[in-house]
């Protein structure tokens, strides 16, 4: 039987939060499952206070080979993970991604959630290459035959699987973002085919 110490115990350790140990890069962001990239820091002092004589540019060269991947996943929010866990992370997060991304902003521009389905893999087409935020806008406007309003940038940012792309420097990302698509795309309708087509999740 654990007790609540130990178990606390064992997780702060399974995080690296007990002492930091010498890892490399890639080695820690699989150990933590996870690691929180809403900025384009937050993942280098993650691993700094995690890692024994962490160097930057070993995490500079995981984003830029995609070893390390950064893109919508936990808490829909953008996180940094082993690009071997992104898969199942995306298709795991469906559900939430889709019902964060695909609502009343989105429909109020007056497109369906049937609509977002076909945009997707043309989008993942597209992002064969780097695309920059602006082309990526752009493409949508050619595509649909509508402004891209806010709640559609806002749709096809979190929803489509697409990875946020290095452009590097100090902290390998910087804005405005620019995004390519996986190697291996998820099945972004894996969690929803259950779901009557055309209704907007609340």
């Amino acid at each position: 039987m654990i007790t609540a110490s130990e178990l606390n115990r064992a997780t702060l350790g399974r995080q690296l939060l007990l002492q930091r140990e010498s890892l490399a890069s890639t080695d820690a962001v699989r150990r933590v499952v996870a690691v929180q990239a809403q900025e384009p820091p937050s993942p280098y002092l993650a691993l700094w206070n995690r890692i024994a004589d962490f160097d930057p540019t070993d995490l500079d060269a995981a984003f830029a080979d995609y070893t390390v991947v950064k893109a919508t996943l936990v808490r829909v929010t953008l996180h940094a993970v082993h690009a071997d866990d992104y898969r199942a992370f995306r298709e795991a997060m469906e559900p939430s991604v889709r019902g964060s991304r695909l609502n009343n902003r989105y429909t109020a521009t007056g497109l369906t959630l049937d609509d977002a389905d076909a945009m997707v893999p043309k989008l993942q087409d597209y992002a064969h290459r780097t695309r920059g935020t602006d082309e990526i806008e752009t493409f949508l406007e050619e595509l649909l035959g509508v402004p891209a309003q806010p709640g559609l940038k806002r749709a096809w940012r979190g929803y489509t699987p697409l990875l946020h792309a290095p452009t590097g420097g100090p902290w390998s990302f910087a804005p405005p973002a620019v995004v390519r698509r996986t190697a291996h795309p998820p099945d972004a309708r894996r969690s929803t085919t259950s779901r009557p087509p055309g209704r907007c999740p609340r």
